[in-house]
């Protein structure tokens, strides 16, 4: 993903803007100008430290998150062939029904899915999409 990627990707929940030729995250600059930088930014601080992305994620599952990227990308070039990596939101949304359906499948032994992606793979990125959706409250 590249920095426009990135970019859109953050501005699409607002977080981000672009401001004097860089990239600042709107809730940090929100606190700042407001002089909310006592105890609630010293929570949120803590809040965002105690959450081991990396650590706690990352390593723990390193080769399946390659997995799930490569079924994004695959997924992208299948819907939006020649455009740059995105989620559209609007394309499908029935995570729930279709990850069933990925493991039903897998269930049977079926390991892969006619693209060559394996079902438990789908069943990952459709769970991932509904967690985000219902994180971001965003059906």
């Amino acid at each position: 993903m590249n920095t426009y990627d990135k970019y859109a990707e953050m501005t699409e929940n607002n977080q981000w803007t672009y401001v004097n030729n860089c990239y600042e995250l709107d809730n940090l600059n929100n606190e700042i100008k407001n002089g909310d930088t006592g105890d609630a930014g010293l929570q949120k601080d803590a809040e965002r430290k105690a959450t081991p992305v990396y650590s706690g994620f990352i390593k723990y599952f390193p080769n399946a998150i390659k997995e799930v990227a490569k079924c994004s990308q695959a997924g992208n070039d299948q819907h939006h062939p020649n455009t740059h990596l995105h989620w559209d939101k609007n394309k499908s949304k029935d995570e729930l029904d279709s990850m069933m359906r990925h493991l039903l499948d897998h269930a049977e032994g079926i390991e892969f899915d006619d693209c060559g992606t394996r079902h438990l793979t789908k069943c990952a990125w459709r769970l991932m999409a509904m967690l985000e959706r219902t994180l971001i409250n965003k059906f």
